[in-house]
């Protein structure tokens, strides 16, 4: 017979909040691992179409698909589908970026999983910038503007429109134009931030830059999503 305290036949709690945790967790786990098995086979997938396409023989018009969303777009309210490249895009970086090198262009799955921080763009509508963890050959931060939800052909897809180290000057003295990020951090364009990874990066940048005496973390709303 079962109790007024709700105890099942077999003496277990029916609203054992333990249970029910531990229910929540293994979901948590369960998604997690789903999300790191699609990352490893976009980032196999990626590397080699992007190997056929440095040799020459893949110079097709159609799109290559870099990854399905990450959680992290999904997180500030993106719609998940495939995120793609055009061609005529790696063509443009590898003439124009000559600092985004094969190997490092194939690293761009897993940075764009785990961003430093996500911008609104200002410039163009409909556009997002994502703030990789990663620098270019010449130790540049890199950043990945994603028009969204544009339609290629019969496809809808987020497309990547450039792949660059966001930085100023030429040659051995180009560095990273830390005013161009504090400057989205200010003036409020930030969708996400990883606080850990920005710290880092905002200190660097402190080195540089008369910020007035802010704190690191007041230069976030609570609004903004964050890795926590």
């Amino acid at each position: 017979m079962q109790s007024e305290r709700g105890d099942s036949p077999d003496g277990g709690n029916s609203f054992n909040g333990e249970g029910i945790k531990k229910n929540f967790v293994q979901g948590e786990v369960n998604e997690m691992n789903h999300e790191e098995q699609q990352l490893q086979k976009d980032e196999q997938y990626f590397a080699k179409q992007l190997s056929r396409f440095f040799s020459g023989k893949e110079r097709s018009s159609k799109p290559i698909r870099v990854m399905e969303s990450p959680l992290v777009i999904q997180l500030i309210g993106i719609k998940a589908m495939p995120i793609s490249i055009a061609p005529s895009t790696l063509e443009h970086i590898q003439v124009k970026h000559k600092d985004m090198s094969e190997e490092l262009l194939k690293k761009i799955p897993a940075a764009m999983a785990e961003p430093m921080m996500i911008f609104k763009s200002h410039t163009v509508s409909n556009r997002i910038v994502l703030v990789l963890d990663l620098k270019d050959n010449q130790g540049v931060d890199i950043i990945v503007p994603l028009e969204l939800e544009a339609v290629k052909g019969r496809e809808k897809t987020h497309i990547i429109t450039s792949i660059y180290g966001r930085g100023y000057g030429s040659g051995m003295t180009r560095s990273t134009d830390h005013v161009w990020y504090i400057n989205n951090v200010m003036g409020g364009s930030t969708l996400y931030v990883n606080k850990r990874k920005a710290k880092t990066f905002y200190q660097s940048a402190g080195l540089q830059l008369p910020l007035e005496g802010k704190r690191f973390f007041d230069l976030f709303g609570s609004s903004i999503k964050t890795e926590e």
